[in-house]
């Protein structure tokens, strides 16, 4: 049979393991999530940046559409004014082959 100190000793021995292991598997466990949390944090970032210049490209084709669209309407009111002095342009033309006819005969 071993002596009454062996045996505390042993006993002491196993139970400071055991509070070690414990303790450096704590702090590894926090290691590890703070990396992750950290790891995490630069992710969203990087996301975040690129919704950023995502919603700035969106609101500028935005801006580039409603300015196509003024020019488009300013565009058909020229086409309206064109197609109108174009039909009087005809008017008159026929107007005046009219008198020419009557002035030949």
């Amino acid at each position: 049979m071993m002596p009454m100190w062996v045996q505390w000793l042993v006993f002491l021995i196993g139970v400071g393991s055991f509070v070690f292991s414990v303790i450096w598997n704590s702090r590894s466990d926090k290691r590890a999530t703070t990396h992750n949390f950290e790891e995490r944090v630069k992710n969203d970032t990087r996301v975040n940046m690129k919704l950023d210049d995502i919603a700035s490209v969106s609101r500028e084709i935005k801006d580039d559409v409603s300015s196509m669209r003024r020019d488009i309407l300013q565009h058909n009111e020229r086409l309206i004014k064109v197609e109108e002095s174009c039909k009087s342009a005809h008017k008159r033309i026929d107007e005046t082959k009219a008198e020419v006819a009557t002035l030949s005969r």
